[in-house]
C-alpha cells in the first residue's frame, strides 16, 4: 500500500456513506434539498437505475471499502498503530453519524444519548478506561 492510500480508503467510505446515507432519507420522506450533492441522482442517470437499485450500488461500494481498508489495516506492518487509530476512529464516527439518519445535523435523540454514555459513563476494563474515542 502506498503512503496515503489508507487515509484515501477511509475518505472515501466518508464521502460515499455521507452522501448515499443522506440522501437515501431524504428520497424516503420525499423532501429535496436543492445544495446537497445529489450522488444517488447522478448514480441512477449514469446507469439508468431505479432509486433503491443505485442505493443499494452506493452501499456496496460502501462495504467493498471497508473491506479493502480492513485488508489494508491488517497489512500495515511499518506504521505506528497509534497513528493508524485516529483514522479508524473517524471511520467508525462517521458510520455512527449516518447510519440510519443525519445525527450530525440533528443530534437531538439517539446521538446525544450516545455522546452521554461515551463521555459521562465511560466503560472499565482491567487496565482501566478503554481510550478508543
Amino acid at each position: 500500500m502506498h503512503k496515503g492510500a489508507f487515509l484515501a480508503l477511509n475518505c472515501s467510505i466518508s464521502f460515499i456513506i455521507n452522501n448515499a446515507h443522506m440522501i437515501w432519507i431524504f428520497f424516503q420522506h420525499d423532501q429535496r434539498v436543492d445544495h446537497l450533492a445529489t450522488t444517488i441522482e447522478s448514480y441512477m442517470e449514469e446507469y439508468n437505475y431505479t432509486k433503491d437499485e443505485a442505493c443499494k450500488k452506493l452501499l456496496e461500494m460502501v462495504e467493498n471499502a471497508w473491506k479493502t481498508f480492513n485488508q489494508e489495516l491488517l497489512l500495515l506492518t511499518n506504521i505506528p498503530l497509534s497513528l493508524v487509530r485516529p483514522i479508524i476512529n473517524l471511520s467508525q464516527v462517521i458510520v455512527l453519524f449516518y447510519r440510519d439518519k443525519d445525527d450530525y445535523t440533528h443530534p437531538q435523540g439517539t446521538m446525544r444519548d450516545n455522546i452521554k454514555l461515551v463521555m459521562l459513563e465511560p466503560i472499565f476494563t482491567k487496565r482501566g478506561i478503554q481510550k478508543y474515542i
